[in-house]
């Protein structure tokens, strides 16, 4: 028997190839959420830039975007293509793709970390975590990048815990850094790291003194200078905007994203803020009611942990463990700083959740280590469990807006709504869209039935990609029959009308139709 359970631990990728699955099975459940036409345009443009071997040039108009990166906008343009699917359904397959991707990055940390167990448990944290699930199918940005920054972690890991040069591990991490950089610019940090490990590597060589030290000295400064290069030439790629100034205006966007320029107001512990001027509890209050509780209470006791760990055994913290520290803690540091700016919740700070499933992950693993009795170890398993249920449920009762989940510990949706964000991206729109293509006789008072979207809290496209044909969508709300109106600030509220529908998830009202009067 432990044989056997030996021998399926080493294969903790198994769950990784399971999301994979999950996402092919369900793809087609997710709906168009706001930022979706402007991004599909923005791979569109990028795609003519290139076909027009850079004369086409009208991507650099569009919006603020050119600012991002459009690595991912630009595959999922070409991939739709020659998709059997609709470009949107095409979107919605490589995101849940690229986010599977990143629960086997998420494994591969954790396994590098601290073995087998600690890679079970981080892919199971994270494929288990509803607001990365929800997001990787609807999120083309800032999944897509947590995806490439963990998976950089992972190779920046390999390449300090390991004396020798391997080509194949700068590599890894040319291509992984290079592909962050191309989708938000935040991915220059990992160079920034990268520079540390090659002056500490350096620094050991020298100490070292063991000879040729001047061939080891230039085979390490060859490899990263390759990958360094290597990196930036691929976000280049991805990024176009690079083109006319390949050192400059990153940094230049870099300076911008840091302020956001644009203030809005965002709800946020029951009353409306505005996005220049957030609380720093924001990001740890956000991070405290949408994790899994298990993951909010091994990342509470990590610290004390790690102290006891450090008295029973002191010595340095390794190179792993610091470069886990780093990645993880420095863009939540400046998130509490003030030093960036979030809105719609916390998605702009989803690349840390694979590193703080991995760290729940080594705290539960170091707890069971610690627990005096195999009576005690069990219970911890069994309080394990119970307290996974909540979010493994929230995938299932919320689906597919999974990315609205909040913990028991703020009382589920439940609790959170009218004092937190919800349906931010306007996705409940399609199951509007297509209870009005279901009831159509019955809705029709006159002529053909127009649907009014209103603008202001939500994007038309959600509803009228779904909508029957027949059905047509206005500019005008006095020209509507029907009112499809999001509940984000009320703003079904803001139209009289008789409700005739509303999509609801755990109670909680998301999006109203309503019959205009």
């Amino acid at each position: 028997m432990t044989t056997t359970l030996s021998r399926f631990s080493q294969h903790w990728w198994i769950l990784s190839a399971l999301s994979f699955v999950v996402v092919c099975l369900f793809f087609k459940d997710f709906g168009v959420a706001w930022d979706d036409p402007l991004q599909a345009q923005y791979g569109e443009l990028l795609v003519a830039y290139y076909a027009s071997m850079g004369t086409d040039d009208r991507f650099m108009s569009l919006a603020d975007l050119r600012y991002y990166g459009g690595a991912f906008e630009i595959v999922a343009q070409l991939a739709a293509q020659f998709s059997p699917w609709s470009p949107y359904e095409t979107r919605r397959l490589l995101g849940g793709l690229v986010g599977a991707l990143g629960v086997l990055g998420c494994g591969a940390l954790g396994s590098l970390i601290g073995g087998r167990g600690i890679a079970w448990l981080s892919a199971t944290f994270l494929a288990t975590w509803p607001m990365w699930v929800g997001h990787a199918f609807i999120n083309s940005k800032d999944v897509p990048f947590a995806a490439a920054y963990v998976w950089a972690v992972y190779f920046l890991t390999r390449i300090a815990k390991d004396d020798r040069v391997r080509p194949a591990h700068h590599a890894g991490f040319a291509v992984a850094a290079g592909l962050a950089m191309g989708i938000r610019v935040f991915g220059l940090f990992l160079l920034g790291l990268y520079a540390c490990l090659l002056a500490r590597a350096a620094l050991q060589t020298i100490r070292a003194g063991s000879a040729p030290v001047a061939r080891k000295l230039l085979t390490q400064a060859l490899a990263f200078g390759l990958a360094g290069t290597g990196s930036w030439l691929l976000m280049m790629l991805g990024w176009p905007w690079t083109h006319g100034g390949p050192i400059e205006r990153p940094f230049e966007a870099a300076r911008l994203m840091t302020r956001f320029p644009r203030p809005m107001e965002i709800l946020f512990d029951g009353q409306v803020m505005v996005t220049t001027r957030l609380p720093w509890s924001y990001a740890p209050t956000w991070l405290a009611a949408t994790l899994s509780p298990l993951v909010v209470i091994l990342l509470l006791i990590l610290v004390p942990l790690l102290l006891l760990r450090l008295k029973k055994r002191p010595q340095v913290p390794s190179a792993a463990a610091a470069i886990l520290l780093v990645c993880g803690s420095l863009p939540l540091l400046a998130a509490v700083t003030g030093r960036v700016v979030l809105y719609d919740g916390i998605r702009q700070l989803l690349f840390i959740g694979p590193l703080l499933m991995v760290a729940a992950a080594w705290s539960a693993v170091e707890l069971l280590k610690n627990l005096a009795s195999t009576r005690t170890r069990l219970l911890a398993v069994a309080a394990g469990v119970i307290l996974s249920l909540d979010p493994v449920a929230g995938l299932v009762r919320l689906h597919p807006y999974q990315y609205i989940y909040f913990n028991q510990l703020v009382g589920g949706l439940k609790g959170a709504a009218g004092r937190f964000e919800t349906d931010y991206w306007g996705l409940g729109l399609r199951e509007a869209a297509e209870w009005v293509n279901q009831n159509q006789l019955l809705l029709k008072s006159r002529g053909g039935l127009k649907v009014f979207i209103p603008h202001n809290c939500g994007e038309p496209t959600s509803a009228g990609a779904y909508l029957d044909p027949r059905v047509r969508l206005t500019d005008n709300n006095l020209a509507g029959d029907y009112v499809l109106a999001p509940t984000r600030f009320g703003c079904d509220k803001s139209f009289n009308g008789t409700a005739v529908f509303t999509v609801r998830r755990e109670g909680v009202p998301l999006v109203v139709v309503k019959m205009m009067e």
